[in-house]
This record gives structure tokens, sequence and C-alpha cells, in this order.
């Protein structure tokens, strides 16, 4: 005798693990702060399962270099999570301000204009994917380059 399974019944499937998720530090590059901000706030700042604390502490575990001296008087609290976060927003998340700053050439050297070239691209490559134009931009770069 033959006996037909129930095409309803459940079948389990094996769990799936991920690899262990490792976040980006940052130094405070401001071309990377938003690779860095998007990881970090994926991960962990939009995570409501995770406290501000904890968040905080996150937070601090990852950062180096003059982005960890930037909130280095705030002490671990819940409270100061945001205004650690305001004060790296404010600081490193300012591609404008970063352009403002680029190092004239120095050298009659092609590398030297290579490296400002390539510094400017960077920069403006950083203000498009925040979706800041050229026009928005444009007659500030020109004085900059000249």
């Amino acid at each position: 005798m033959m006996t037909l399974q129930n095409s309803c019944t459940p079948v389990l499937l094996p769990k799936l693990y991920l690899p262990k998720l490792y976040l980006p530090k940052f130094r405070g590059d401001v071309t990377r702060w938003n690779t860095f901000w998007d990881s970090f706030q994926s991960a962990v700042h939009r995570n409501e399962g995770i406290t501000n604390i904890n968040k905080f502490n996150y937070l601090k575990s990852v950062l180096e270099g003059s982005a960890a001296r930037e909130i280095e008087g705030l002490t671990l609290t819940e409270a100061n999570y945001g205004a650690a976060v305001e004060i790296l927003q404010e600081r490193f998340g300012r591609p404008m301000d970063q352009l403002l700053k680029v190092s004239p050439c120095t050298s009659d050297r092609p590398s030297s204009l290579r490296f400002v070239y390539d510094q400017i691209c960077v920069h403006t490559r950083g203000l498009a994917s925040l979706g800041i134009t050229s026009e928005q931009y444009g007659s500030l770069l020109i004085p900059i380059i000249v």
C-alpha cells in the first residue's frame, strides 16, 4: 500500500549563519565619512535593540585619530551618544568645507599637480554622491583651482 504525503507539510531548512560583521575604522578622512557612517548606521545606529550607551561604546571603538579626538571630552553616557553623533556629522559630514581646504600646488612637478587634481576629484565625487551638483559649487571651485 502506498501512502501519500501531505503537500502542506512544512520543510525545515538549515539555519543560515552569516559571517561576523566588522565595522570599518574611521580616522577622520572626510572622503571616507559617508561610507563609514552608512555602515555604522546600518549595523548599530538604527538598531533599536541596542541601548544608546552601547551604541556610544561601539562608536568609540571604531574611531581613531582626529575622529576620536573630536568626541574625546564626552563621557560615556546615554545622553552623550546623540551629542557625539551630532559633533561627528558637523565635523566630517561637510565635504564642501574640505574642498575649500585643498592644498595649492607648490611645485612645478607634474606629480604635484596630479595630487591636487586627485584631491579635487575625490571631493567633487563626494559632493555628487550627496546629490550636490556642479552647478551648486562650480562658481566657488574656479577661484580655488586658480
